[in-house]
């Protein structure tokens, strides 16, 4: 399936994970965007230095984050994108995989900043 048919952030999916507590997902979600806010710099560095086995572990352990928090398009991409991080130093091969991760930290944002007012109101 194209990755780009997938919904970029599954909230049920999210919220069934922490048993409907929204909070707990907010402060999750928050740290997921702190965490992976410089990623693109940190491949960056890693196909820089040609370390495979670094950029390799890095796009692994955002698929897995990614796929516990319900960003189903963000996983497909890791997905698709991990066998070349054997085989490529170059970032231009990774943008579908920058892409990815931008517009689900800007999806993370929107959620977080509407439940946050939404809690508030």
């Amino acid at each position: 399936m194209n990755p780009d048919e997938l919904p970029i952030f599954d909230v049920e999916f999210a919220l069934n994970q922490f048993s409907g507590n929204q909070a707990l997902l907010i402060r999750i979600v928050e740290k997921f965007i702190q965490q992976n806010e410089a990623f693109s710099e940190q491949l960056a560095s890693n196909l820089q230095k040609e370390s495979s086995i670094e950029t390799k572990r890095q796009i692994h352990t955002l698929k897995g984050v990614a796929a516990n928090l319900g960003f189903k398009r963000l996983v497909a991409t890791c997905h698709k994108i991990e066998p070349q991080a054997s085989s490529s130093t170059q970032i231009e091969d990774f943008r579908n995989l920058l892409d990815a991760i931008e517009i689900a930290l800007f999806e993370s944002r929107n959620y977080c900043n509407s439940a946050t007012s939404s809690a508030h109101h």
